[in-house]
């Protein structure tokens, strides 16, 4: 699927110097800025907890040792994720990872929910039988 707004992003980048990880994260910090990537703070979270929040990463410091950030295009849902292990120096990658689902994919229709209701309720007991 062509996005017009996440398609220069949508690209594999081995990282293997200090250099170029602040080229690629500089790159993805304008895109956030501009609204073109949004950056997810769950997913990022999720996986190193009290990491740093993306945009207030010095890149010019001290660096953890590793980096997990997840960002998403508001367009067209793709996903992105760059992954790099700064402490032994073997690098990472920005890469894409995936796609959101789409938005209604979790919600339950009416009917659904009616069915669900039902199905978790059991059947209803009978009356005036013994």
């Amino acid at each position: 699927m062509l996005c017009s707004s996440c398609d220069q992003f949508n690209t594999e980048i081995a990282i293997r110097s200090p250099p170029q990880l602040s080229r690629v994260a500089m790159s993805v910090r304008q895109a956030v800025a501009a609204g073109v990537l949004r950056y997810n703070s769950f997913e990022s979270d999720r996986e190193l907890t009290e990491q740093r929040l993306f945009l207030e990463l010095d890149l010019q410091g001290a660096l953890p040792d590793v980096l997990r950030y997840q960002f998403d295009c508001p367009t067209c849902g793709r996903c992105y994720g760059l992954f790099v292990e700064t402490y032994h120096g073997s690098g990472g990658r920005w890469s894409c990872t995936g796609q959101l689902p789409p938005n209604n994919s979790f919600k339950p229709t009416p009917a659904s929910r009616v069915d669900l209701i039902q199905a978790l309720a059991g059947p209803e007991p009978r009356r005036g039988t013994r």
